[in-house]
């Protein structure tokens, strides 16, 4: 039996006993044995000035609240810690700092939630926040949500069995390290994938790392880590223009990790390489459409470059299409650098097979975003009106532009 945490619209009581109810649902919520009410249609509004804290519990469901009430920094609007069986559903989350953490927890999920406007004011003005963060979580699911404005989307370290899947996200903001639509730190298991989500960055106002990361990250043989079937777009007119200049749409086997599969995502311009492969042992890129045209920080398509003092494996580079040009506007579809800390830590094998290599003028991205229509409709809303009037996040953390 879950227990359910919700407000009900009551227009007929005082602010004062509104909030004293409030209080009460919230910690009957967390009693043992104690339903307290049912799903309603509309969302309400969660008013206390502090987080949701859900400690030592199962079967708990978050349900169709609405959080926008910034919090002290180094909060997050809820926070769960040594649960089971937790869900967060169609929640939002806006104008606020950290959203969602989780700890030393099983089986948690984040359905059709948005995450939209996540800063703290820090000394030297607003630093944005993650939306999803976890620390040894095992079985995590995040689907059907949007982020838009955020530090990272979803940050998974020292986690099992993730799945990030049919998520947008729009104009990640960093800063570095953070930058992510989703990065996997130190994540294991035999259920991980990162599938089908739709990542777009527009240039001036965004500023992503690696859109999708994999640090340090382990799957097996017969359960790989799979990124598959994404869809990573730069700025439609102007790519990764004035973006990071270390950044990529996808960086498998970053500092180390093994059993990564990046298969048949779609990239156009994500950032200064498309793919790369930093480290790690059997690491697969395969069938994968990357274009980039012409920017400021542009390099190569795909690249195969050990970047750490570490043991690095196999890597196959196999029937993928590229077109790609660097800075000076040279066709650069795939590199295979030297390893960066010598010889010792060079890759074992690397095998580039049945790659096609166009011209990036004559390669579109065709692919259709598999994510719910409410998610493209209210995505980049605060986007274009930022683009347009020439805003700052300062302005969103005020409470402008609307």
């Amino acid at each position: 039996m879950y227990y359910i945490l919700h407000m009900r619209h009551i227009p007929t009581i005082g602010i004062l006993k509104k909030r004293a109810l409030i209080t009460w649902l919230f910690l009957s919520c967390l009693i043992v044995g104690q339903q307290v009410a049912q799903a309603q249609e509309s969302m309400s509004e969660y008013a206390l000035g502090s987080p949701l804290l859900i400690t030592d519990k199962k079967e708990v469901l978050v349900e169709k609240l609405i959080f926008r009430h910034r919090l002290q920094p180094g909060q997050a609007a809820i926070q769960i810690r040594n649960c089971e069986n937790i869900s967060v559903k169609n929640c939002a989350f806006i104008g606020i700092g950290a959203a969602i953490r989780v700890s030393g927890s099983k089986n948690v999920s984040v359905e059709n939630c948005a995450f939209v406007d996540l800063f703290e004011s820090g000394s030297s003005g607003v630093v944005p926040q993650i939306g999803v963060e976890t620390y040894q979580v095992q079985g995590l699911f995040v689907e059907d949500c949007l982020f838009e404005f955020v530090s990272t989307g979803l940050y998974a370290a020292d986690s099992e069995d993730v799945t990030f899947k049919k998520n947008a996200i729009f104009n990640i903001l960093g800063p570095y390290p953070r930058g992510q639509a989703v990065q996997f730190a130190r994540v294991s298991g035999t259920r991980n994938l990162i599938s089908e989500n739709y990542i777009l960055n527009e240039s001036e106002i965004s500023a992503p790392q690696d859109c999708i990361n994999l640090f340090k990250s382990f799957g097996i043989k017969d359960y790989p880590i799979r990124v598959e079937n994404n869809l990573i777009l730069g700025d439609p007119t102007k790519g990764n223009q004035n973006q990071s200049p270390s950044g990529s749409g996808i960086m498998a086997g970053d500092g180390g990790g093994a059993f990564q599969l990046i298969r048949k995502n779609q990239l156009d311009s994500p950032g200064q390489v498309g793919i790369g492969v930093a480290g790690g042992d059997q690491i697969v890129i395969v069938e994968n459409v990357v274009r980039g045209g012409v920017t400021k920080y542009s390099n190569v398509g795909i690249s195969v470059w050990s970047q750490y003092p570490a043991t690095s494996g196999m890597v196959m580079v196999m029937s993928n299409i590229i077109g790609w040009r660097n800075k000076d506007s040279r066709l650069n579809n795939n590199w295979q650098g030297e390893a960066k800390f010598g010889p010792k830590w060079e890759f074992s094998n690397v095998e580039w097979k049945d790659n096609q290599e166009v011209f990036p003028e004559d390669l579109q991205i065709h692919a259709q975003p598999s994510v719910l229509g409410w998610l493209l409709a209210e995505g980049a809303k605060y986007s274009i009106l930022m683009k347009k009037r020439g805003g700052t996040p300062q302005q969103l953390f005020d409470g402008k532009p609307n």
